[in-house]
C-alpha cells in the first residue's frame, strides 16, 4: 500500500461538502498531459463530485479538459471547440469550496512555465 500526503490532493482529506454535488452533474471531464497516477486521481475526484470522466475528448460532450500544460493534440482541439481548459487544481478547488468554482485562474500554464506554475501553487497558502 502507498500512503498519500493529504496536502497533495483533495481526495486524501475529508471534504466539507456532501458528495456528489448537484452543481457538478453536468460536468464532463477529459484529461491530458498528466501521469497515470494523476489521471486516476482526477477520475476519482470526478466520481466523488458527481462529474463524468472520459478518456476521450468529445466535441459535443466534454465540458472541461483537465491538463497539466497548454499543449498537445487534446489541448489544441479543446481550444478550437471552445472547451474549457483547466488544471487538476480546479477540481480540487471545487471539492474544497463545495461548489463549481470559476475556471478563471486555473488555465494550464505554457509548457516552458510548468515547473514555475506548480512550484508557486505548492508554496501558496491553502
Amino acid at each position: 500500500y502507498k500512503l498519500h500526503d493529504p496536502a497533495a490532493c483533495a481526495l486524501y482529506r475529508p471534504l466539507p461538502c456532501v458528495c456528489p454535488m448537484p452543481c457538478m452533474q453536468d460536468t464532463r471531464v477529459c484529461v491530458s498531459m498528466y501521469t497515470d497516477e494523476v489521471r486516476t486521481e482526477v477520475q476519482h475526484l470526478c466520481n466523488l463530485l458527481g462529474a463524468r470522466y472520459s478518456d476521450v475528448l468529445k466535441k459535443s460532450k466534454t465540458t472541461h479538459l483537465v491538463c497539466k500544460e497548454a499543449q498537445g493534440p487534446k489541448y489544441s482541439s479543446a481550444l478550437k471547440w471552445g472547451t474549457v481548459t483547466v488544471t487538476k487544481q480546479w477540481l480540487e478547488a471545487c471539492a474544497l469550496s463545495c461548489t463549481k468554482v470559476s475556471h478563471q485562474g486555473f488555465h494550464p500554464p505554457p509548457p516552458d512555465q510548468v515547473h514555475y506554475f506548480y512550484t508557486r501553487k505548492q508554496m501558496s497558502p491553502r
